[in-house]
């Protein structure tokens, strides 16, 4: 496969599905944001701490793989490739499991949280931040599209504002890692 096209010097690209948009278009903007939470999630994962962190790596790499599913279905214009799996109430399920779970270990607030209690904390801070504008281009995209392609699956639309709450507990919990 190669890298360089050429076929973006002119401000377009193409879609998993074919289609050729402008690179300006939200579609674009909504990949490229999962994208960059995809990278962040790598950061998280080699953060190095003392202490029990496998079952965390477990579930980044878990969501890493979510978010390539996730960028392949908007790329290929809400049609699940044949080699993916969609993602459906099974992937939101098991999220809702992580996130009861951290619910227990951690205490309740009563404040705001300051970032940056430990390296991995705050690297979970920056994916929940990323994360949250990702889910805010969806939603809008899924606005746009909604008359195209009957927007964005609703699986899709909940497991991405689930995984958000999953890194906030996430980021609590790795307070007590380091």
């Amino acid at each position: 496969m190669k890298i360089s096209t050429k076929t973006g010097d002119k401000g377009e690209s193409r879609l998993y599905s074919g289609r050729h948009l402008k690179k300006s278009s939200l579609v674009f903007e909504v990949l490229g944001d999962f994208d960059e939470l995809n990278a962040v999630l790598g950061m998280c994962k080699s953060v190095k701490i003392s202490g029990p962190r496998e079952e965390i790596t477990k579930i980044l790499e878990i969501m890493q793989v979510d978010i390539y599913r996730i960028m392949a279905i908007v790329g290929n214009d809400m049609v699940v490739p044949k080699e993916l799996k969609e993602i459906d109430r099974k992937d939101v399920l098991l999220l809702e499991q992580f996130i009861e779970k951290y619910e227990e270990l951690v205490p309740d607030l009563g404040k705001f949280v300051m970032p940056g209690e430990s390296a991995l904390s705050g690297e979970l801070h920056f994916a929940r931040t990323v994360c949250r504008r990702a889910e805010r281009r969806l939603v809008e995209y899924h606005e746009e599209i909604l008359a195209i392609f009957g927007g964005v699956p609703e699986f899709i639309l909940q497991y991405t504002n689930r995984l958000s709450d999953l890194l906030f507990l996430l980021s609590r919990s790795a307070e007590k890692l380091d």
